[in-house]
């Protein structure tokens, strides 16, 4: 009578191969899953961000965000409060974020981060440097900057995975890009100056070197601005102060595919 039981050293070996498979595989199931959670979570801020402006929006009876008591005649953040504390339930708090955040090829370092805006602990351990900013093409309207640590100072500290950075203009429409300066306008000022325009800073026109006029002077930094703001995961994978990561999350559906 034949006997079908498995050996001690049979059980041993497969328990071995178990072990090596999982050893190879785990790493990769965990880092998908933290990816996953990192996009999910960002994606969740992203909306807070704007039911948050909306609120303000709507309680103040103004049309415009950037009408409501959320920003300052300033624009120092010295009104942040109003919007951060009462509509996204902050906290304001120091000393929350990494000192150092990576890109996620390792290729470059933001080394001794620091918040120059106002820097709030938000619901999940998310910590926000707010800063209040305006769009200078002519009717200086103001918007919020966001950098942000999805995790605090918890690792990985890595811009693109628990770093970035997001914008919410005038109307309270979070941005991966500085409001006033988009792909569009970008494209559309570089094919005017092409053309030959005059050096009259009109619509698509952007005075990019700060002379004082649009001439074709501007032409080289504009393109270096349309490649900034074209969601990129080379630019992405490169950057650690939080650019351009957002954007490639917007476009793939939050999909955290680099």
């Amino acid at each position: 009578m034949k006997n079908f039981g498995f050996t001690l050293g049979e059980t041993l070996m497969t328990i071995l191969v178990i072990g090596v498979v999982a050893a190879l595989t785990l790493p990769g199931v965990i880092q998908n899953y933290q990816k996953d959670i990192f996009a999910t979570h960002l994606k969740k801020l992203s909306l807070d961000a704007e039911n948050a402006a909306y609120l303000a929006t709507m309680h103040s009876g103004k049309i415009r965000f950037a009408d409501t008591e959320a920003f300052s005649s300033a624009h120092d953040c010295s009104n942040c409060d109003a919007y951060m504390i009462t509509y996204m339930k902050a906290k304001v708090k120091d000393n929350i974020f990494a000192s150092t955040y990576k890109s996620i090829d390792g290729s470059s370092v933001n080394e001794n981060f620091t918040c120059t805006g106002k820097s709030y602990r938000l619901p999940g351990n998310v910590s926000a440097c707010v800063t209040e900013r305006t769009v200078a093409n002519g009717d200086f309207s103001p918007y919020y900057q966001f950098e942000v640590d999805l995790n605090g100072k918890l690792g990985p500290n890595i811009s693109g995975r628990d770093f970035f950075k997001f914008y919410v203009d005038e109307f309270g429409k979070s941005l991966a890009f500085e409001p006033g300066l988009s792909l569009e306008h970008i494209s559309k000022a570089i094919e005017v100056l092409l053309v030959g325009s005059s050096n009259s800073c009109g619509e698509f026109s952007i005075d990019a070197n700060g002379d004082g006029s649009c001439d074709i002077n501007d032409l080289t930094l504009l393109i270096d601005m349309k490649l900034l703001y074209t969601p990129n995961k080379s630019k992405c994978k490169k950057s650690s102060d939080g650019s351009n990561c957002y954007a490639l999350l917007q476009q793939n559906g939050w999909k955290m595919e680099y």
